[in-house]
């Protein structure tokens, strides 16, 4: 899987998981305009770091979630408490992906040589 990939499927499992957890409290909160499956970065969870950089970097514009996903029908059998220990789990994982991303933007833009792995991981 290309690092790009697993960028964007980090993104749409933060997304899943503010869905989910936004269903826990309730459907009709004042901001439920916010949690859409038809895209993800208009959640303020993904307004903020690491997501916003992320999405940034990746250059997306929209990101669409599937209510049919299996990861959001796991997420819906789990307590609050291990929502919180998910996002939490997904963040880390966001914030090592995002410095990775960045050390490869940071070689690109200033003309090193990249190992072929990595091109071929963000490549393929």
């Amino acid at each position: 899987k290309s690092l790009q990939a697993k960028a964007k499927r980090l993104l749409q499992q933060a997304g899943l998981i503010a869905l989910a957890s936004h269903k826990n409290t309730g459907l009709f909160a004042p901001n439920a305009q916010d949690y859409s499956f038809h895209n993800a970065l208009t959640m303020p969870k993904l307004r903020k770091y690491p997501y916003a950089p992320m999405i940034k970097l990746l250059g997306i514009h929209e990101l669409p979630l599937n209510p049919a996903d299996p990861y959001f029908q796991e997420l819906q059998r789990l307590s609050v408490q291990n929502l919180a220990k998910r996002e939490t789990q997904v963040e880390k994982h966001t914030q090592n992906l995002l410095h990775e991303l960045a050390q490869v933007q940071k070689q690109i833009n200033s003309r090193q040589t990249i190992p072929i792995s990595i091109i071929s991981q963000m490549i393929f």
